[in-house]
Formats: C-alpha cells, structure tokens, sequence
C-alpha cells in the first residue's frame, strides 16, 4: 500500500512536466523574421527571405538582431496566452517557467532577459505598450563575438494567463536564435505538504483498518 501511495504521488507530479514539452514561442528561432515577434527600436531580423533577407549575419541565418555600427538598441518581445499550453491546470496556483536559447555579444553590453505576467485571469489581451503586474529579468554575460547558450529557469509566484517574454539588445554587434519557453503549472509547497499528509493518514486508516 505505502508503494502504492509513493507513487500516485510521483505520477501526481510529473504528470504536469510530461504534457508540458512544446515551446510555447511561435516563430521563436526567427525563421519567419519578426513574424509573432512585437519589436520596439532598431532590432534588425534575418529570416527566410523576409525582413532583411536570408543571407549569414554573425555566422547564422535566422536570427534578431543589432548592426554591428552606430549605437543601436531595442528589444523583441512575445505575449503568450499560457491557458493553450498544455499544462495548464486551474487549480494551481504557481507556475514554472524555463527559458533557453542562443545569444551572441560583440559590444560592450550584455543582453537582458525578462518575463512578465499579469495577475488577473480572463482579463483582456495586454497590447505592446501596456506594463505587466509583475517583471523578473536575467542579465547574460558578454560572450565576445561567441555563441553562447542560455538556460534561465524559475517560478512565477501566480498561475498568470498573459506572460510576455522580452529580449533587450543594448548594443551593437547582438543577436538572440532559437528560444524555447516552456511552463508548467503547480501547487504551493503548503499544498503539496498537505496532499502528502492526506494520503499518508489514508495508509495509516487502510493498514489499520486491515488488522482490525
């Protein structure tokens, strides 16, 4: 029975990161050019003949991006409806985010991260200029004319429904390719602490229920 119990526990909370495995960005490696991407500043793209066309800068294809003169910044950034996403559970009420890619610096500057949600569900679809409830960011080091991967993981401390994934260049000779953004719904320690108990006093009731 005690094996029994550890592991419905085990399936409970995997079963969240088994259905949550698609990359919730569109068009998140810039084949498309700035195509789902909402683009504020000189972010240049280079995307499959669209934007500024499909030739190599920096050495790759499909990739944002700064000049490599003048002192040009701006940022690319994605509103995702996280209630598509196959994960999503109403019941809870934190969410897991991970954020991976490849990024390139040849300025004096580093590229920022940033993810931001609102708080409030079924509210209306944020536009470009409207600013998130709340903001977390994530500075990446200077890579030298290298591509480097990135890998930022964490936890939102609601079960937003809009998050907007921002990438800020803040210098020249920048780039971002291939983001991935995967989320994950779950509960409140607390909530798993009290879902342990719960099926713990069951074993308890069951095993004594048998001896009696």
């Amino acid at each position: 029975m005690k094996r029994l119990i550890v592991f419905a526990v085990v399936c409970l909370l995997a079963a969240p990161a088994a259905l949550q495995a698609q990359n919730e960005l569109t068009n998140g490696c810039y084949y498309y050019g700035s195509t789902a991407w909402d683009v504020q500043g000189s972010v240049l793209f280079n995307g499959n003949g669209t934007d500024q066309g499909s030739g190599l800068q920096y050495g790759r294809p499909h990739i944002a991006y700064t000049a490599a003169t003048g002192a040009p910044t701006g940022k690319v950034s994605q509103l995702i409806d996280d209630t598509l996403s196959p994960g999503w559970n109403p019941n809870y009420n934190q969410k897991e985010f991970h954020l991976t890619g490849w990024y390139y610096t040849g300025g004096q500057k580093s590229i920022t991260l940033y993810i931001g949600w609102w708080t409030h569900l079924g509210d209306p679809k944020p536009g470009p200029a409207d600013t998130p409830d709340f903001s977390i960011s994530n500075a990446l080091a200077k890579t030298n004319g290298v591509w480097t991967t990135f890998d930022w993981s964490g936890v939102l401390n609601y079960q937003p429904q809009w998050i907007r994934v921002t990438v800020e260049l803040t210098s020249s000779k920048e780039a971002v390719d291939t983001l991935v953004f995967t989320s994950q719904c779950v509960p409140e320690p607390g909530g798993l602490l009290a879902l342990a108990s719960g099926l713990a006093a069951l074993a308890g009731f069951t095993i004594r229920r048998r001896r009696s």
